[in-house]
């Protein structure tokens, strides 16, 4: 192979790494990173230095204590995405129109329950008195007519 043929097939995989990144050409990124910021020669960076030390090295450098202070939501944000990939920041504007419109159908379900009555209330007594057990057992009968009564939580 000529020279030029090389050339250009390391200038194909380059692009391809690029495009495609794998663990060993993100690793030969890193080893660069590290040896053009701390002005180490390449060679040591691949073959001497511990890559524990390289990564936790270019890692503070990228978050430095005064960034962490200044752009702190944004950190908190890589770390959510860190524990959950699928995390996406909402907006606040998201946000609050969610609250809005919870808010909006509760207020409407409280409006549009009758006020409770005496009677109602008395009514609603005897009903629960009559599924309470008298002898302090259960009766298996009462427990199926519970369930198949209709659940009296949040609707919508």
């Amino acid at each position: 192979m000529d020279f030029m043929e090389l050339f250009e097939f390391y200038k194909i995989q380059a692009i391809s790494n690029a495009i495609n990144p794998t663990m060993d050409s993100i690793w030969r990124l890193k080893c660069r990173e590290y040896s053009k910021n701390f002005n180490t020669p390449l060679w040591e960076v691949e073959n001497v230095l511990d890559p524990r030390h390289i990564l936790l090295s270019l890692e503070e450098e990228k978050y430095h204590p005064s960034i962490a202070n200044n752009e702190m939501e944004e950190l908190l944000d890589e770390l959510y995405r860190i524990k959950d990939p699928t995390y996406t920041k909402m907006s606040k504007e998201t946000l609050e129109e969610l609250v809005d419109h919870v808010l909006n159908k509760e207020i409407k379900r409280l409006n549009s329950k009758k006020a409770p009555t005496p009677e109602s209330i008395e009514a609603e007594i005897k009903k629960s008195e009559s599924r309470t057990p008298k002898s302090g057992s259960m009766n298996f009968s009462d427990l199926e007519k519970i369930e198949s009564e209709p659940n009296t939580g949040f609707k919508d």
